[in-house]
C-alpha cells in the first residue's frame, strides 16, 4: 500500500482498496494479485503502472478521509462507488443494505450525493430509497426487492416474537405480523451443526404453536423460481377463507 502511494503525493485510496481499509461488510475475499486502486486528479498521467490501478476524478471537499496517515476516499464516497459500480440493482442495494446495517455509514445523505451527477447515476436513482439497513444478508435483499417488485412488500425486517410470558423466541427476516406470515433467507452452510439443526426445529415448532406460517427461500429459489415465492406468500395473504375455497373448487 504504502509503496503505490510514494511519488504521488495527491493520490487517494479508492475503490475496493478503500473499501477493505475501511472495513466495509462483504464483498469478495481479497485475492493477493488484488491491484491497490488510487484516485488522481484528472490533469496527471493516465500510464497505469503494474499492480496499480488508477483512477482520474476530483473529489469534493468531504470526500476524503485521513486513515493512520492514509488518503482513503470516505466511507460515503466509497459507497457511492460501489452503488455506481454495481451490475444491477440487487446488488447495489445490498451494497448499501450492507453499510447501514454495519454502522460504516450513518445514512445515504452523503453517499447519494456523492454519486449524484457523475456517470451511471441516472439509472441508480430509484434504488437508493429502496436500501434498508435491517436486511442481514444479501440474500435477504434480493429476496425483499422480489416481493417489493410484486406489490408485496414487507411491512417488518427483524420481527421479534414473544411467547406469552414475553419471552423472545424468534427474530423474522420479513414479517407481516398481521397475518402472521415469516418469509425467511435461507443460506446454504455446509458447516450445520446438529445444534443448529435442534434450534432451528425448536425456533420453526414454537412459531407453528403460535399460528404462525413459515416460508423458507434459498438463493436458488430466488434465481429459479421468483413466480413460486411470489405465489406462495400471495395465497398465504390472502387468508384462510380464500384459500379454503380454493381448495373446495379444486376437490
Amino acid at each position: 500500500m504504502g509503496a503505490a502511494l510514494v511519488g504521488r503525493p495527491h493520490a487517494v485510496v479508492c475503490g475496493i482498496t478503500a473499501v477493505r481499509l475501511l472495513g466495509f461488510p462483504g464483498g469478495e475475499p481479497e485475492n493477493p494479485a488484488e491491484p491497490v486502486h488510487l484516485l488522481l486528479p484528472p490533469r496527471l498521467t493516465r500510464a497505469q503502472p503494474r499492480g496499480i490501478r488508477l483512477h482520474f476524478t476530483e473529489l469534493g471537499p468531504d470526500e476524503q478521509v485521513d486513515l493512520a496517515g492514509i488518503p482513503v476516499t470516505s466511507p460515503a464516497r466509497t459507497l457511492a462507488d460501489l452503488v455506481l459500480a454495481a451490475p444491477h440493482r440487487e446488488a447495489a442495494v445490498a451494497e448499501m443494505d450492507a453499510a447501514l446495517r454495519s454502522g460504516a455509514v450513518p445514512n445515504l445523505r452523503a453517499a447519494r450525493e456523492a454519486a449524484a451527477g457523475r456517470r451511471g447515476f441516472r439509472p441508480t436513482q430509484d434504488w437508493w430509497p429502496l436500501a434498508d439497513g435491517r436486511a442481514e444478508t444479501g440474500l435477504e435483499t434480493r429476496l425483499r426487492l422480489m416481493l417489493v417488485d410484486a406489490g408485496l412488500t414487507p411491512p417488518q425486517l427483524q420481527w421479534p416474537v414473544r411467547d406469552a410470558s414475553g419471552q423472545s423466541i424468534a427474530r423474522l427476516d420479513l414479517a407481516w405480523p398481521e397475518h402472521r406470515l415469516d418469509v425467511e433467507a435461507d443460506a446454504y452452510i455446509t458447516t450445520s451443526s446438529a445444534e443448529a439443526f435442534h434450534l432451528e426445529r425448536l425456533r420453526g415448532n414454537l412459531l407453528a404453536a403460535l399460528r404462525w406460517t413459515v416460508l423458507r427461500f434459498s438463493a436458488l429459489d430466488v434465481a429459479w423460481y421468483p413466480e413460486g415465492i411470489v405465489a406462495a406468500v400471495e395465497r398465504v395473504l390472502a387468508g384462510p377463507a380464500v384459500r379454503d375455497q380454493e381448495e373446495l373448487q379444486a376437490s
